[in-house]
Order: structure tokens, then C-alpha cells, then sequence
């Protein structure tokens, strides 16, 4: 082998050394602004799945809390009531569940209504 064919195999020419450093540097600095980007997303994502752990924990004791609450609190009438104001399910012969739904009318409320038509009635003449 020649001294010539070993060098070349070696050595490569660089035409313009200053623009070849400026872009091998420009190229660096890109890489190194992604690798901190991707660190700032990898501790949002950590930051992520605690924050989803903590909401977990708090759900957890909230449904604790509501089951204390709804055990303490007495069985009264306006439960019942509410209930039926939401719907009732009716089984039909089919076996097809269809959903009735009832609205619940106070004795209070009704003569509220009254009384405030009343009143209505008499703003109406006044005019």
C-alpha cells in the first residue's frame, strides 16, 4: 500500500473548516434544547401522575365522606320525595324497563303559585 491510499482512507478534505465548525456547532446547541425540552416534558409527566394519584386519593375520601354524611342524615319525607321527582322505572310485560317520568307537586308550592297569580292579576290592573 501506498503512503497516499492509506492517508486518504483516513483523512477527508474539508473544504471550508469555519462553515463545517458552525454548523457541527449549530447542530449541538439544537440537540442540547431538545434534550431539555424532553427533560421539562418528562417532569410535566411525573408532575402529571402524581397530581393523579392525589385527585385519586382525595375522590376516594370524598365518596368516604359522602357515605359518613348520607349514613348520619336522617330518613325524612323530602328524600322520598326527590326520589319520585326524579323518575320512577316501570317494568313492562316485555320485560323493557321505560323510564315515567312524575312531577312532584308540593300542597306549599301550588298555593304559592296561586298567590303569586293572584298577585299578578292584580299588577296586571293596576296598569
Amino acid at each position: 500500500m501506498n503512503m497516499s491510499e492509506e492517508e486518504s482512507s483516513f483523512y477527508v478534505a474539508i473544504e471550508d473548516p469555519k462553515l463545517f465548525r458552525r454548523e457541527l456547532l449549530g447542530s449541538s446547541k439544537m440537540m442540547i434544547g431538545l434534550l431539555q425540552r424532553y427533560e421539562a416534558i418528562k417532569k410535566i409527566r411525573e408532575e402529571k401522575i402524581k397530581s393523579m394519584f392525589k385527585f385519586n386519593e382525595v375522590a376516594q375520601e370524598i365518596v368516604i365522606l359522602i357515605n359518613r354524611l348520607n349514613k348520619t342524615i336522617p330518613q325524612t319525607k323530602l328524600r322520598n320525595l326527590y326520589e319520585k321527582s326524579q323518575g320512577i322505572v316501570e317494568k313492562r310485560k316485555d320485560n323493557k324497563q321505560q323510564v315515567k317520568e312524575e312531577k312532584l307537586v308540593h300542597p306549599e308550592i301550588t298555593q304559592l303559585q296561586k298567590e303569586l297569580f293572584a298577585i299578578e292579576e292584580k299588577l296586571s290592573k293596576l296598569k
